[in-house]
């Protein structure tokens, strides 16, 4: 039976909306330990998970301390771990990739700096291409580039952007094409060429870039920040506002969020896209987020004081704050989102910068490639997941000194509760 419907729309063209739209909405096929509905409306599904509505505290699965394998002083912000052969580690940061063994022993460094052949100025994002080969995206020169796994330059192409676009923005450069054949693009994020100071917010694009360099096809459109100039200091207009969050799987898949719902919309090559929300209890905005008076009580230099005082009190804020913070992908197709703790009382941007005032844990949510809620964890607020496969969890935690380090949590890191156990025949990521 098909009835009315009220939905979010998902960030995919631009902006998000609540509107009424006829639909077709039915139960979700039953499955132990989650309760919610299914509907489809155009051609999007969406599946709404209800099971918890309002999670406790300590309702979430707590996962294993996490174990540094590997620190360097030449680390510098790591942002992506890319499995290889052998069990070997890509690490991307900066201008080079770190190839570890899963022990965190150090078995080369690929890349040099600067602006030549096999050189790079900023990697984006690496994808190991079986048997022996890894592609490396360097957003600063806008190349494309085949290594070797003995560093030697394979080939590279210059990358052309989309109209009006110019900023890259990190992301692993996965194939894209049709589904049942090999990709002749990559998936490649670009920003708008400018930062605008005006009542609409700048945007993002992902393209499909072709691997001869040719003019990429447009794929989606995000919303992103909007941004106001605040006397001498340029920020964005409101502590909590649509932005654009995405991260690109295996096989063509994206997954994108506006960063304010409990919503993630999965886009797969050929399939209608996969709209998958939480129902989650949205916090209101209380009064410490809106004043830099914890600066005083921090370590913070002269910069950040000027700079956060007159951002955090010129800007808006909403009665209630956002719900999603971060995405990743499970190599086995799972979306991992971080949400936002609504019992938190600290500015974002005064958490980011300033660990000593985080939570000590933030919330994950777990849902699988079908749309459903499967579980939440818990991960220590100072480690950032880059890598989530069927044995293991790896990415980057800040040490005792606030430095980078590579670290990892094994057995259990990947698997979701025995309740979504039952309900998915025991896959893990």
């Amino acid at each position: 039976m098909c009835i009315p419907v009220r939905a979010s729309l998902a960030v995919a063209v631009m902006a998000a909306a609540t509107v009424t739209i006829i639909g077709c909405r039915h139960d979700a096929p039953a499955a132990a330990g989650w309760t919610g509905e299914r509907s489809t409306r155009g051609d999007t599904v969406t599946v709404f998970s209800r099971t918890p509505v309002t999670p406790e505290a300590d309702s979430a699965h707590r996962l294993p301390v996490p174990t540094i394998v590997w620190t360097s002083d030449s680390l510098m912000r790591p942002i992506q771990i890319e499995p290889g052969p052998d069990s070997l580690l890509f690490v991307a940061d900066g201008w080079r990739i770190f190839v570890l063994g899963r022990g965190g022993t150090l078995v080369t460094v690929l890349g040099r700096r600067g602006d030549g052949p096999g050189e790079f100025r900023r990697i984006q994002g690496v994808h190991f291409l079986p048997p022996d080969t890894l592609l490396a995206w360097d957003g600063n020169t806008r190349r494309l580039s085949w290594l070797g796994l003995d560093g030697r330059l394979l080939k590279s192409v210059t990358m052309m952007a989309s109209p009006g676009y110019g900023s890259p923005r990190p992301g692993r450069p996965v194939a894209w094409g049709a589904p049942s054949g090999p990709g002749d693009s990559v998936l490649i994020s670009w920003a708008a060429g400018m930062v605008r100071v005006a009542d609409t917010p700048d945007s993002l694009v992902i393209v499909a870039a072709p691997l001869t360099g040719g003019p990429p096809r447009r794929l989606l459109a995000l919303a992103d920040i909007q941004w106001a100039d605040f006397g001498s200091v340029l920020g964005p207009a409101r502590a909590y506002a649509p932005r654009s969050l995405y991260a690109f799987g295996s096989r063509g898949a994206i997954a994108v969020a506006d960063g304010m719902e409990a919503c993630v919309t999965l886009h797969r090559p050929g399939e209608p896209p996969l709209e998958m929300c939480r129902e989650w209890t949205r916090g209101k905005v209380g009064p410490e987020e809106r004043s830099a008076e914890v600066l005083a009580r921090l370590d913070a230099s002269d910069q950040q004081r000027t700079f956060l005082t007159a951002m955090i009190e010129g800007q808006e804020y909403p009665e209630l704050r956002n719900s999603i913070a971060d995405l990743v992908f499970g190599m086995r197709g799972r979306i991992w989102t971080r949400m936002v703790d609504s019992t938190a009382r600290m500015h974002p941007m005064i958490e980011g910068q300033f660990p000593e005032v985080r939570p000590e844990a933030y919330r994950w949510t777990v849902f699988g490639e079908d749309g459903r809620w499967e579980t939440d964890v818990m991960l220590p607020s100072e480690f950032q997941p880059l890598l989530i496969d069927g044995k293991s969890m790896w990415g980057v935690i800040e040490d005792q000194n606030g430095a980078p380090a590579i670290a990892t949590i094994a057995g259990e890191a990947g698997q979701p509760s025995p309740m979504a156990r039952v309900s998915d025949g025991g896959r893990s990521d």
